[in-house]
């Protein structure tokens, strides 16, 4: 799909992509964080409706990037399931997305983007 599909709408839940409590049924390395500090960065988190929020739970990126109807909801969730479909959503996701983001913002303020060094 090359095309984005999405509205502008208010949301007021944040849905953490990568779950704070996985669920362990369908665990997976290919998308666990190793580093729980990223859980609450910018590159892990998007904002979503309240009913949203309930109905992902605790699932796994993996299981999040199949439901098309609520990724459409946002374009950060839709720029993540992507990703997501790709393979994985690990640490290193959740670190590029992340600068992706802030860039994002920092040019559409005029301001100069950062240069983020991936942590180790």
């Amino acid at each position: 799909m090359n095309q984005w599909d999405f509205t502008f709408s208010y949301r007021t839940s944040v849905e953490h992509f990568s779950p704070g409590t996985e669920d362990v049924e369908h665990s997976s390395h290919e998308y666990r964080l190793r580093d729980q500090g990223l859980l609450h960065w910018l590159g892990n988190l998007a904002l979503v409706t309240v009913s949203t929020n309930s109905k992902f739970s605790n699932y796994l990126p993996a299981q999040k990037a199949n439901n098309h109807a609520a990724r459409r909801q946002s374009l950060k969730l839709e720029i993540m399931a992507r990703r997501a479909e790709t393979g994985s959503w690990n640490d290193e996701d959740v670190r590029a997305h992340h600068a992706e983001m802030v860039n994002l913002l920092f040019r559409a303020l005029g301001w100069e983007p950062l240069r983020l060094e991936p942590l180790a």
